[in-house]
């Protein structure tokens, strides 16, 4: 059954995936903004269209971004250009410093890791006990506090 809804989630992703976000594709390739891939160490966790691990930062408790300044060099947010198109369980939020929108997953936006160097990559998990790869399905994979937002399944 999860299988399945897998599937179907993957089908619903790239129909809502652009390949104008984050990099070129090739031509008419439409890739989903935000999909999951089993990573070493870490499981079945959330990435990008690029197949880039994606973290969420647990000192965002209220959904916000904080992580601005010196802050987003280590930790490059996850924008894109648009909101629309995008699956229930991924949406966006404004950024505080004007850095545009930022994907946001069951509630949590998303993040980059400086530190990743290829997409098979999950280097930032537990960085400073706060920082956690977004583990398909919600939660976190390695720890940190979970909402109860987090507590519904999307098939990831």
């Amino acid at each position: 059954m999860r299988l399945l809804a897998i599937a179907v989630l993957a089908l619903v992703l790239a129909a809502c995936g652009s390949s104008s976000e984050g990099g070129s594709a090739g031509a008419g390739a439409a890739k989903a903004l935000v999909s999951s891939a089993q990573k070493a160490k870490v499981g079945r966790v959330v990435v990008d269209a690029q197949g880039r691990t994606l973290y969420r930062f647990t000192a965002e408790a209220e959904g916000r971004p904080v992580c601005t300044g010196a802050c987003v060099k280590t930790w490059p947010p996850a924008t894109v250009s648009k909101s629309s198109g995008l699956p229930d369980h991924v949406a966006t939020v404004d950024r505080p410093d004007g850095g545009g929108l930022q994907l946001t997953y069951d509630g949590h936006p998303l993040y980059r890791y400086a530190g990743d160097h290829s997409a098979g990559d999950a280097n930032g998990d537990g960085v400073g006990g706060q920082w956690y790869a977004v583990k398909a399905g919600g939660g976190s994979a390695s720890g940190g506090a979970t909402t109860t937002e987090s507590k519904r399944s999307y098939g990831y």
